[in-house]
């Protein structure tokens, strides 16, 4: 089954478990969830910011204002189905819910015709080649083990994507171990990630904006925990929520998720367009990137939204490029230099690299390949001695 998000407005506690119950086992995303529709203002600012590709919709006190409320929800950016639950099945009900719009109409017990009407439409999301990512674009760094530099390629990649699209970009720290951000892209504000997950319920323009500071024009910052400890990462919901948020407000997000398997990687799996996976040629980093690559595999993510990127390659390594893709069973999307002087000098420095050094180049036309940009640096004369 095509893997879709849902929005659920249940009033009734005995139908809100039927039917939770029923999702459990299938690869649906609840993104937001409350009892009714008792204020459909706010109701339709949330589909329209979070984009559900379903809204389960409890109708049995709104029928007299049904055909509008649909109307409405179809009506938002993702343009959402909607599913009528109900815990009644009178021929009347069940016939307004359908004139009114619905897609389907479900009531107790929900199992099996709530899995198969959400089957049914994911199908034909599918077939119509529709996305469950509306808005702007997620995009994930991870690093097999620590100490890759992952952290420095989120930040310059973020860097050079508003530097060459123009576009508003975010970079968002979710290493809770580590909250390297703040060292790069020096940041004022003292609130982070948590801080957003944890409000989710008040998560709009301007209490984001209170949440974020400038890195530069044109690319904001929402950094990591300040604190040295963070005692638990945040539910997965509520860091989905986030993620799904941040699509309304910026064109490109670049997230930094610290290294290998981990809450935040596993929470924001599913709200990433695209995972670039770091890392460098040492064996030990090697042999935990196999397992980072399996650890996806078992997740379903899929092999075509996986970029590795191989860091602080040396001239003439060891293994080839083309053992190391056989060894790793992917291929390699980008390959970045080894230039310690300059990257010392530029941390020396508290600053990032200047965008004429070869680093930034190379980094430049890694995101220029990702986003479908021209790249405007040649460096094959630096990829030719790989091969």
């Amino acid at each position: 089954m095509y893997s879709i998000s849902l929005a659920i407005a249940i009033s009734t506690s005995e139908l809100w478990e039927e039917v939770t119950s029923c999702l459990q086992s299938l690869p649906v995303r609840v993104i937001f969830e409350q009892a009714g529709v008792d204020d459909p203002a706010t109701f339709l600012e949330k589909i329209e910011q979070l984009t559900p590709d379903v809204v389960l919709l409890d109708v049995r006190n709104c029928m007299d204002t049904l055909p509008e409320l649909i109307r409405q929800i179809r009506a938002c950016p993702s343009h959402p189905d909607v599913i009528a639950v109900s815990t009644v099945s009178t021929p009347q009900e069940i016939l307004g819910a359908i004139r009114a719009g619905a897609r389907e109409y479900i009531y107790p017990p929900c199992n099996p015709s709530l899995p198969q009407a959400l089957e049914k439409l994911a199908a034909e999301r599918e077939k119509k080649g529709e996305t469950v990512r509306q808005g702007g674009r997620n995009i994930g760094v991870v690093s097999a083990k620590g100490g890759l530099g992952a952290t420095t390629l989120a930040c310059h990649a973020a860097t050079e994507i508003q530097r060459r699209t123009g576009k508003e970009t975010l970079v968002i720290d979710l290493d809770l171990s580590a909250g390297l951000v703040r060292s790069f892209i020096k940041t004022s504000s003292r609130y982070s990630i948590l801080d957003a997950c944890s409000n989710v319920h008040r998560l709009d323009k301007s209490f984001w904006r209170a949440l974020v500071t400038n890195g530069h024009t044109g690319l904001e910052v929402l950094g990591a925990p300040i604190e040295s400890e963070v005692q638990e990462a945040p539910p997965a919901s509520q860091l989905r929520h986030v993620l799904r948020f941040v699509r309304s407000q910026y064109q490109w997000t670049i997230a930094d998720l610290g290294r290998g398997r981990s809450a935040m990687l596993s929470g924001a799996l599913d709200e990433l367009d695209d995972l670039l996976v770091v890392t460098t040629m040492e064996v030990p980093a090697l042999l935990q990137v196999k397992q980072l690559l399996q650890y996806l595999k078992e997740r379903r993510f899929s092999p075509s939204r996986i970029k590795l990127v191989l860091n602080r390659v040396v001239r003439r390594p060891e293994l080839s490029i083309p053992d190391l893709e056989k060894l790793l069973g992917i291929g390699v999307f980008a390959i970045i230099g080894n230039d310690y002087k300059t990257l010392y000098e530029a941390s020396a420095e508290s600053r990032l690299l200047m965008p004429d050094t070869q680093l930034c180049r190379q980094i430049g036309n890694m995101i220029a390949k990702l986003v479908g940009l021209e790249e405007v640096t040649s460096t094959k004369k630096f990829f030719s001695s790989f091969f």
